[in-house]
């Protein structure tokens, strides 16, 4: 894995969505309107502070690091099934730390 400084990362990251729904077609409306309803999941989520969890950002991050080599490759649809694991493993890691699992 690539040694890159956490800010960038994190940047990084937070671009992908942007630029995929951009290059989908989505208006800006769009994409404010589903920041806005989820905002309030992940603020309370991210607020804890048993958050300490480094196997699951090894492992995100790990996922993440992956959709990118699959972009960059131009891979649609090892893009497409990596970011389904991204979004679906990051949606299950909120709702536990939410305890809205069973």
């Amino acid at each position: 894995m690539d040694e890159i400084a956490v800010p960038d990362r994190v940047a990084a990251i937070q671009n992908v969505p942007r630029l995929l729904a951009e290059r989908c077609g989505s208006s800006a409306d769009q994409i404010l309107n589903l920041r806005t309803r989820t905002a309030p999941f992940y603020a309370a989520a991210l607020a804890r502070n048993d958050m300490a969890d480094p196997e699951f950002v090894t492992f995100i991050i790990r996922i993440q690091d992956e959709f990118l080599s699959a972009l960059r490759r131009r891979d649609p649809v090892a893009a497409a099934e990596t970011r389904k694991v991204d979004l679906y493993t990051f949606q299950c890691y909120i709702y536990r730390l939410l305890s809205l699992t069973e």
